[in-house]
């Protein structure tokens, strides 16, 4: 695939998460770095977004969960937040996913998405999907969530999370729970990939490491005798 298939095909992704507005924060940037615009479709969309063995549902999440936790990226927060709504996922799984971040990265990284959240909401003419006041004040009921998350997506999306966070010892034993809520090989391995795009490729290849040793245990001897091979997508 050339760099003009791979650019339209990152292009097309991007209006689906984006929505009217989708190249908004490229534009604001193209006159400066074009490369960098560039290589974000290219590569962010066209080449790991789009890959087909993780549906784009369970990607935003997962984007979502791990700006939330590293607590430093509010406009992409706020842009992935749009997405994962404009992907068809309902406001509460958006909190659940959140609310996942408390728990490893703590109160205040939570504290500050779920205020983005609101005003995502709120923009949109969405109500908050549990209360508010009690959310902000770390004292939120995931069990007051309606629809919550099916478990394989929550694994999932938790594997992501402690990717970008660095938790190695915490991933393993994540990614085999998500092996057990029902989610593929394949799935996990992509889930930790595409922190590259939101955490860097160390977090990434750190992810990769320690959730081998998991995948090749769990996995027929067939395919865990060929550890490079995977979906390219």
């Amino acid at each position: 695939m050339n760099d003009g298939e791979r650019y339209r095909r990152g292009v097309a992704l991007l209006r689906r998460v984006g929505g009217p507005d989708f190249d908004a924060p490229l534009k604001a940037l193209a006159d400066v770095a074009p490369d960098l615009v560039r290589f974000a479709v290219e590569f962010g969309y066209g080449d790991i977004m789009s890959r087909p063995d993780l549906d784009l549902r369970t990607r935003q999440l997962a984007t979502v969960a791990a700006l939330a936790a590293m607590g430093n990226a509010e406009p992409q927060l706020r842009y992935h937040i749009d997405g994962a709504l404009n992907v068809e996922c309902v406001p509460a799984h958006v909190v659940e996913t959140i609310l996942l971040a408390d728990r490893y990265a703590g109160s205040g990284a939570a504290t500050s998405a779920l205020r983005t959240a609101q005003e995502v909401f709120a923009q949109r003419g969405l109500k908050f999907p549990i209360d508010a006041g009690t959310a902000l004040h770390h004292a939120a009921d995931e069990n007051a969530l309606s629809p919550r998350l099916d478990p394989r997506t929550r694994a999932i999306v938790t594997v992501a999370l402690l990717t970008a966070l660095g938790r190695q010892a915490d991933l393993r034993s994540h990614v085999g729970a998500a092996l057990d809520a029902g989610a593929a090989r394949a799935e996990v391995v992509e889930a930790i990939q595409q922190m590259a795009l939101y955490a860097g490729f160390p977090a990434a290849l750190n992810g990769i490491a320690a959730a081998r040793a998991v995948l090749v245990a769990r996995t027929p001897a067939s395919i865990a005798d060929r550890p490079g091979e995977q979906s390219t997508g």
